[in-house]
């Protein structure tokens, strides 16, 4: 039994004159401890579709499983347990934590929703985190705005893991770091992955990315699967004339 399983997605949001589509009939499978990245252009719908696998946005028709169980019509408080199974790590670190709460504040946030720590656990807890995502507790008295960019996206990746989830949904997680400081936050979440058995759904329009982190890969255009395939095969040999310009365009790393 798959993980995560998505079964005729169809997304979208409402408008004056109805009803604007953006995803259309998307099914895709991921298996426990596998990278799944979703690749297309800007618009195309991948975001999208990481908001709908946490709940975040409605779902038109079609279903999201989660171990075999259709997530898609839980209410917030049906879905709370399943929360702490998939986590969202947003693209954009600037704009996912709250500027004025402290490093402290924003990790022990998620532990108090979802836990009944004492003091000391959680403490204990927030240091372990840290330390998952190589970061030092000097931080934890300052606000998420004195950080760095790398510091903000490896507290947005330590406050995701707090409630310990099987699966993360990274939308675009490197896209707004500079360049030398996405390599080394490619290798720390391949480095989580790989210690805490996490399947990951990696969500990007960069193929070079992908083709460091990825078992395999949907190719998404205008909200419409184009191909599918083990990571290896689609850049070796793509089978879709939009994913050979992908592949075309995309700088070599």
């Amino acid at each position: 039994m798959a993980q995560l399983e998505c079964d005729s997605l169809c997304l979208g949001y409402p408008t004056t004159g109805g009803w604007k589509s953006v995803v259309r009939s998307v099914s895709f499978s991921v298996e426990e401890g596998d990278t799944l990245a979703i690749v297309g252009e800007s618009g195309s719908g991948k975001s999208t579709i990481a908001k709908a696998l946490v709940k975040l946005i409605p779902v038109k028709s079609g279903s999201v499983s989660l171990d075999g169980v259709d997530i898609t019509p839980l209410s917030s408080s049906e879905f709370k347990s399943f929360r702490q199974k998939i986590q969202l790590v947003f693209q954009d670190p600037w704009q996912a934590l709250n500027p004025r709460l402290t490093a402290r504040q924003l990790l022990a946030e998620p532990l108090e929703i979802h836990f009944s720590l004492t003091r000391s656990q959680q403490l204990h807890r927030i240091s372990q985190l840290l330390e998952s995502v190589h970061l030092t507790e000097s931080i934890l008295g300052r606000l998420s705005s004195e950080l760095s960019g790398g510091q903000r996206q490896r507290l947005l990746i330590a406050r995701s893991l707090a409630v310990d989830p099987k699966i993360l949904v990274c939308d675009e997680p490197v896209s707004a770091l500079d360049v030398s400081i996405q390599a080394k936050l490619l290798d720390l979440l391949m480095e989580i992955k790989r210690q805490r058995n996490l399947t990951l759904v990696f969500i990007s329009h960069d193929l070079a990315v992908v083709q460091k982190v990825a078992d395999h890969v949907l190719v998404l255009q205008n909200g419409q699967v184009v191909e599918t395939q083990p990571c290896n095969e689609l850049f070796e040999n793509p089978r879709h004339e939009y994913t050979r310009m992908l592949i075309d365009a995309s700088p070599k790393w």
